[in-house]
């Protein structure tokens, strides 16, 4: 698969085009979660130096998709049962006081902002397409990250968030059969409604709701990668 994919690689820059072959690799299945990516390999397959693969690998790392692992290389992005509750564990901890700013801070720009982010999630839903959903659910919340107006924390949430997001991708946890598009829409629109309606408690408490219901959700359907095994019910 991966020689006729040589032909996407067209005049633009070069590891942006590896990083697109690479990610549609990885999306359909072709590379799988845990996998190691061989430089090498892939450059002798595509016919490329592996200055470009390194560079394509390194815009995958910094988008999710995949992680670097020093004196290892590269590997398709995996996470741990423990990986999971802590991206979690950070994201509420930040995103419910990004979430307060914005609402303190609200301004008919914003408003504007967060209501185009909530239609791109109404309109992937529709469609149920699991990568057109998973990236406005990721730029939804990024949209509260840096409406908040701190670069900083802004850019830890991206980077650590991306990690579970690109995860969710790679696995499509969306095309479970109990996976509803539109309860996740409604989730979000909740999440809207408080933050442009509520007051402070209304905030904290629906934020706080949505990542426990979500990482609860995450766990019940974890696949242990030492067990290849659910984690059971009473464990999430």
């Amino acid at each position: 698969m991966i020689p006729a994919a040589t032909s996407l690689l067209q005049k633009q820059n070069l590891s942006e085009q590896i990083s697109e072959v690479l990610k549609n690799l990885i999306l359909a299945g072709e590379l799988k979660p845990g996998e190691r990516i061989l430089e090498a390999q892939l450059a002798t397959k595509l016919n490329v130096s592996r200055a470009p693969i390194r560079e394509a690998l390194l815009l995958l790392a910094q988008h999710g998709f995949v992680t670097i692992r020093p004196h290892r290389g590269a590997f398709v992005t995996e996470l741990s049962a423990a990986d999971l509750t802590e991206i979690f564990e950070i994201r509420q901890l930040l995103e419910v006081s990004a979430a307060l700013k914005v609402h303190m801070n609200m301004t008919p720009a914003s408003a504007d902002r967060l209501e185009a982010a909530l239609e791109k999630i109404q309109h992937a839903a529709h469609d149920r397409d699991v990568v057109q959903f998973t990236e406005a659910d990721f730029n939804f919340h990024k949209t509260i990250w840096d409406l908040a107006g701190n670069s900083h924390i802004s850019q830890i949430l991206t980077d650590i968030a991306s990690r579970y997001f690109r995860y969710e991708q790679i696995r499509k946890t969306t095309l479970l059969p109990d996976f509803d598009y539109n309860e996740i829409f409604e989730d979000h629109c909740r999440l809207v409604d408080r933050v442009m309606h509520g007051n402070k408690r209304d905030v904290e408490t629906e934020f706080n709701r949505h990542f426990e219901k979500f990482l609860h959700f995450a766990m019940m359907h974890f696949v242990d990668p030492d067990t290849n095994g659910m984690i059971k019910a009473e464990e999430a």
